[in-house]
């Protein structure tokens, strides 16, 4: 499942990131990489992008991009 398709105040650990290097630098530097453990904090209307937290950094992802951050819930 991609961070998408978690729900509001729900945390998982990040499984895969199939976006490319550049983008996989950038959400490293904000705490976001395989293994990490992120939370959806808020999603934008009209089904547009979420606002994620990993490590305390609080990240805005664009719609395309959160796409792209696939996630495992604990227990599967």
């Amino acid at each position: 499942m991609n961070v998408l398709q978690l729900k509001t105040g729900e945390s998982a650990k990040v499984a895969l990131i199939t976006a490319d290097e550049r983008a996989k630098n950038r959400l490293f530097m904000l705490n976001v990489y395989v293994v990490a453990q992120v939370t959806l904090v808020r999603r934008a209307p009209f089904g547009g992008g979420v606002m994620l937290e990993a490590g305390g950094v609080r990240l805005a992802a664009d719609k395309k991009l959160a796409e792209k951050i696939f996630v495992e819930k604990e227990g599967g």
